[in-house]
């Protein structure tokens, strides 16, 4: 039930700002993607913070070089 009251006012969102939204879509993509990955590393700075600040920081500063790369679009 809830699910069909949020569609209704989506709808309309959409159909008042059609091109505004393909660009907020974009932009919402691209900082979704790194937010996983803190969460991911997260969880492993609570077991050892002091080993994961060395090798860690290396796999996301890889991992946010990829995404700038690519744009956010794999």
């Amino acid at each position: 039930m809830p699910k069909r009251k949020r569609r209704q006012p989506d709808r309309s969102d959409s159909d008042s700002s059609y091109k505004h939204e393909s660009d907020t879509e974009e932009e919402v993509l691209i900082p979704r993607t790194p937010n996983k990955r803190t969460r991911v590393s997260a969880s492993h700075p609570v077991d050892s913070p002091v080993k994961m600040e060395t090798p860690c920081s290396q796999k996301l500063l890889t991992a946010l070089n990829n995404l700038a790369t690519k744009g956010g679009h794999v």
